[in-house]
């Protein structure tokens, strides 16, 4: 069959006059009583004769095939409030389903009626529930959070298969953030409503203590948190994991969790000089080339007192008869001493013995600030 599809409802535009719902004492046309007899009559002999108006008509083809576009457009019709129906909220029967928005800017929804002769609106959940129609992704499924979405049997299994792992399972993974399901293995302080799953494990597993003490050394433990409300996670940032050694003998006296400073194995170092016997160091200077050695012989004069004067006339004799006028001293004259040249030679130097000794070596530090081996970098997370 041909449909007619009403893209806009009749005389949406046109003159439309309303039509009342109940019965007319003027036997005018209602919706409970429809035209009347009156509207039979003929209307050239029977002055009771009513005509049909075009006005209204036009209302109630307007009022019908608004109703249908309804149900073509959006398939469930809207809401009807007082107003629509003459200030008496219209009685919804059980399962029911009507397009519902508190206001204006809410999304449209769809509601079902719980009851019968349901008159409270779409908002009152204990008469009326919303039709979920879209199917959730794999993400909305494993997170859980959404409630606008249908699980469907895919949806369902991967969900189950994603939170059978356990609870307090830790995994390390090649990412910044968070997997679904997981926190951080960062030391966080969090709630126990929330996440009491991980709360009941870390009660079980032997690894909680109080918060002042995972402070001192115990990263690697729950911590009971303000001791009512919450509890600390591990913080496993920047370390490396080594088994517990229960009992094992090879890393004894540590319990679960606690944290262990870097450490090398106690060893020496092994560096000596040889002993030598009893012996002297031979010395030798450098050849110089042929060379003499300078002597200075600055000159000199020997006195000796032989007087003169005593002379008239100014005349001057060794001997006279008049008092000395002074000395003679002898004529200036030099040693005329050298030093012959000695060639080209060396000259020895000699050292004492020092006896048999060894010497002392001193071995420098190296390294940096721990002792590590080549590693990666990957995130640790906990399953709540």
């Amino acid at each position: 069959m041909q449909q007619k599809f009403f893209i806009k409802p009749f005389a949406e535009l046109g003159d439309r006059e309303t039509v009342p719902n109940d019965t007319q004492i003027t036997g005018d046309i209602s919706y409970e009583q429809g035209y009347g007899y009156d509207y039979q009559r003929d209307q050239a002999t029977d002055p009771l004769a009513k005509p049909i108006e075009r006005t209204k008509l036009n209302a109630i083809l307007h009022d019908i095939t608004g109703v249908l576009q309804q149900y073509q457009v959006i398939g469930t019709p809207v809401w009807a409030t007082k107003a629509d129906s003459d200030g008496h909220q219209f009685p919804y029967a059980q399962c029911a389903r009507v397009l519902y928005r508190a206001k204006e800017t809410d999304q449209w929804e769809v509601y079902q009626s719980l009851v019968d002769n349901n008159t409270a609106p779409p908002s009152d959940t204990d008469k009326w529930r919303r039709i979920v129609s879209a199917i959730a992704s794999e993400e909305q499924a494993i997170a859980g959070t959404d409630n606008s979405t249908m699980m469907t049997p895919l949806r369902v299994a991967q969900a189950v298969k994603e939170f059978t792992k356990e609870v307090g399972q830790i995994v390390f993974e090649p990412r910044t953030t968070a997997l679904l399901g997981y926190l951080k293995c960062n030391g966080a302080l969090v709630k126990r409503v929330d996440y009491p799953a991980l709360w009941n494990y870390a009660q079980q597993s032997g690894a909680l203590v109080e918060d002042s003490q995972w402070y001192q050394d115990y990263h690697g433990s729950f911590s009971a948190g303000d001791g009512a409300t919450t509890f600390r996670i591990p913080n496993l940032g920047g370390e490396f994991i080594r088994c517990w050694d229960d009992g094992r003998g090879v890393d004894s006296g540590r319990a679960i969790g606690t944290l262990q400073s870097s450490q090398n194995l106690s060893h020496s170092h092994g560096a000596s000089a040889s002993d030598v016997d009893d012996h002297a160091h031979k010395a030798r200077t450098d050849t110089q080339g042929w060379h003499d050695h300078g002597v200075n012989d600055p000159g000199h004069s020997h006195s000796t007192q032989v007087p003169y004067g005593g002379n008239g006339g100014g005349q001057v004799a060794v001997v006279g008869p008049y008092a000395v006028s002074g000395y003679y001293n002898t004529n200036e004259a030099r040693t005329g001493i050298w030093l012959n040249g000695n060639g080209n030679h060396t000259h020895d130097v000699e050292i004492e013995n020092a006896g048999g000794h060894s010497h002392t070596i001193t071995v420098n530090s190296d390294g940096g600030n721990e002792a590590r081996p080549r590693n990666i970098s990957l995130l640790a997370l906990i399953r709540y």
